[in-house]
């Protein structure tokens, strides 16, 4: 029995064809022979269908949330270094708050064995909070051992560079 497409007669599917988080832009239905095994043709039909992602719901539950934990890593940076208990507290809290946020999201995101662009971006985000972790470790080693100065040139550069690194992961990972 071949399968083919009959103009005029109604195929019971509906005209607007939807699914969840997507814009269905195109879509068409095809007769085409299925092959099952090597040599061994069954009658068949393709169905494709051209679409575009709405990104909403990740730039209000995934992005901006995590732009507000790594934004809270960078406090660190406007405290004194000679106040090492509240950098590091500071620090880790964000660090702590990254991991659980990392938790409450893996349920939304696919389970997928590759890396998506905005896996790249969490990952780069987490080594962002991770590395303002160190550079307070570093300051606040800094001022204990008499070199104030130093900590807070570091400190001062890390208002800027820190910031930056993440426009640009933000850049390369979600837009590129």
């Amino acid at each position: 029995v071949d399968l083919m497409s009959m103009p005029g007669i109604a195929s019971g599917m509906s005209d607007r064809l939807s699914v969840a988080d997507w814009q269905i832009l195109n879509w068409q239905v095809t007769p085409e022979p299925y092959e099952p095994a090597p040599d061994y043709q069954v009658s068949g039909f393709s169905f494709t269908f051209e679409g575009k992602r709405y990104y909403g719901y990740f730039v209000t539950k995934v992005i901006l949330p995590l732009l507000y934990i790594v934004g809270m890593s960078w406090v660190v940076f406007w405290i004194n270094p000679e106040e090492a208990g509240t950098q590091i507290s500071v620090a880790i809290t964000a660090m702590l708050t990254l991991i659980a946020y990392r938790f409450a999201i893996g349920a939304d995101l696919p389970k997928i064995s590759y890396m998506t662009r905005l896996d790249y971006f969490i990952f780069g985000s987490t080594t962002l909070v991770f590395a303002t972790l160190l550079e307070v470790m570093i300051t606040s080693g800094f001022a204990r051992t008499g070199r104030l100065a130093v900590a807070l040139r570091i400190d001062h550069w890390s208002r800027v560079l820190f910031p930056c690194a993440f426009v640009a992961l933000a850049l390369i990972s979600l837009l590129f």
